[in-house]
């Protein structure tokens, strides 16, 4: 079970009344068959090529964030997974958001944490910054209720150190210069965070390269 799917089934546990799910953001459609299990999925990205993935969904549609082609409170769970961060007006991305999101709906998001980070990997995958939980507070503040915590926090030392060291390096990923023999090594350790989430509710609250949010209208 991943990220989505454990978090997403402990946000709606009280609540039967799923329908729609608008999915920001969807990228190759990788989630999307996660989100089905929970009511009819939504599909939009900035990317006309992306759309093409989630060709089964209720609904696809190539379209920006900021300017959501839905009437007010038409969704029970919006979906932004990495998205924020690629956006530049992002605020207005949340206003929108909220606006097409149902009286106790649910927005769950992921974004990258902590802005000292930012290196050459977020150039590389097109990130306009990152995120702390202040920052998240003050721009999720019309939404009821908020709860965030943080993932990936058992890389967080080595790969802290890891992207300050390259902060002046050239435009591409972590990943051209991490042995590939190493990297199941990330797999495993989230693996281990996802089992503590899932079985004891365990959401890490202090430092870590991601933070995830659930926010209810």
């Amino acid at each position: 079970m991943g990220l989505i799917d454990t978090v997403l089934s402990k946000a709606i546990s009280n609540n039967k009344n799923i329908n729609r799910i608008l999915s920001g953001g969807c990228g190759t459609a990788e989630d999307l068959e996660i989100l089905g299990k929970y009511g009819e999925v939504y599909a939009i990205d900035f990317e006309k090529e992306a759309v093409k993935f989630a060709s089964w969904c209720k609904e696809v549609m190539s379209c920006d964030v900021c300017e959501l082609n839905y009437p007010d409170n038409f969704f029970d769970i919006s979906i932004a997974l990495d998205v924020l961060e690629h956006i530049e007006d992002y605020k207005r991305a949340v206003e929108q958001i909220y606006r097409v999101l149902s009286q106790g709906g649910v927005f769950i998001f992921t974004v990258p944490a902590f802005q000292f980070l930012f290196s050459a990997h977020d150039r590389f995958l097109g990130h306009k910054r990152r995120y702390n939980k202040r920052m998240l507070e003050t721009l999720l503040f019309e939404f009821s209720k908020l709860d965030l915590f943080f993932y990936n926090y058992l890389l967080f030392i080595p790969m802290c150190a890891f992207r300050i060291l390259r902060k002046r390096s050239d435009e591409s990923s972590d990943f051209k210069y991490i042995p590939k023999i190493v990297l199941f090594i990330p797999h495993i350790f989230l693996l281990i965070e996802l089992f503590l989430l899932k079985t004891f509710n365990f959401k890490f609250k202090f430092f870590a390269l991601g933070i995830c949010g659930i926010a209810y209208k």
